[in-house]
């Protein structure tokens, strides 16, 4: 008679082969969108899946989010990104991505040509994955939104992004928000942005320990309309600095109003002071301010 481990062996392996077999079939059957969210697939199983995703023209959408996909997952995952040419919109967020699995996945975006919307956001991806993000980045010619939010960026990864925005041409929505970037950071990306024509969304919240002066904000540019949101977390007015255009509440806080008045300066390069005669409002109450065309 076979022991209890002999026989529980057998009945994993054939449970196994089942699940592999439901996955192939999962890929072969798509009609667009793969969706494997929360499926807990094993870093076994994806390899398995890899002949069945690249090049399956069927496949548009992947999502592969909330699998708790470790270091381990990023050379598998690169894989697919580098091979595959019908991937349109590919979300990984909520993984624990980091370390050199995201540094493999950073150097196959540089050889993707399919994928236009890419989500990372909630991973575990600091500096050394951030900026090998970013140079894939810089030299992918389909990304257009790139999702990166509530990763851990940094300030090297703002360096990163910088230069990123300084040499892509077609990605226009950006959410860096929650990356411990520091003003200092931020001032790095706004002159990457001042030589950016692509962009036209940029999102960055930032978390408490980070913020300049315990607020958040989100930044928009869209040709000549450029929108600075403030979510206020004290009752302290708020007021901007904008292209040469000074509203009378000044901030006391003189870090923010420094990357207030470097970001305007770089807008400045895209809206001159005389364009923006007239087109300046301030909502100190709403804490926002908006130029318009």
């Amino acid at each position: 008679m076979e022991d209890s481990n002999t026989l529980n062996h057998k009945v994993d392996g054939q449970l196994r082969k089942s699940i592999d077999f439901d996955y192939i079939q999962l890929a072969k059957n798509c009609k667009g969108y793969l969706d494997l969210r929360s499926s807990k697939i094993t870093l076994e199983e994806l390899t398995i899946l890899i002949p069945h995703i690249v090049g399956n023209i069927r496949i548009n959408t992947f999502d592969l989010s909330q699998n708790h996909f470790s270091d381990e997952y990023g050379r598998i995952i690169a894989r697919i990104i580098k091979n595959s040419d019908s991937i349109v919109e590919f979300c990984l967020k909520l993984n624990n991505l980091e370390g050199r699995g995201v540094q493999y996945i950073g150097q196959a975006i540089g050889y993707n040509n399919s994928i236009e919307i890419l989500d990372m956001s909630w991973n575990h991806i600091r500096w050394p994955g951030a900026v090998s993000i970013c140079n894939g980045i810089k030299i992918n010619n389909c990304l257009n939104t790139l999702n990166v939010a509530y990763n851990g960026f940094g300030y090297e990864g703002a360096v990163a992004l910088g230069e990123m925005l300084k040499h892509n041409k077609t990605l226009q929505t950006l959410d860096v928000s929650s990356n411990r970037i520091c003003w200092k950071g931020s001032l790095i990306i706004s002159k990457g942005l001042s030589k950016n024509r692509s962009l036209i969304n940029l999102k960055v919240i930032f978390t408490s320990r980070y913020a300049i002066c315990g607020r958040h904000y989100i930044f928009i540019y869209k040709r000549k309309k450029i929108v600075f949101q403030f979510i206020l977390v004290s009752d302290h007015m708020v007021s901007l600095s904008s292209c040469g255009k000074t509203p009378s509440n000044k901030l006391s806080n003189p870090a923010l109003q420094n990357f207030l008045d470097n970001l305007a300066f770089s807008m400045s390069l895209f809206v001159t002071p005389a364009e923006m005669e007239g087109k300046f409002r301030i909502s100190p109450a709403r804490g926002h301010a908006i130029i318009q065309d």
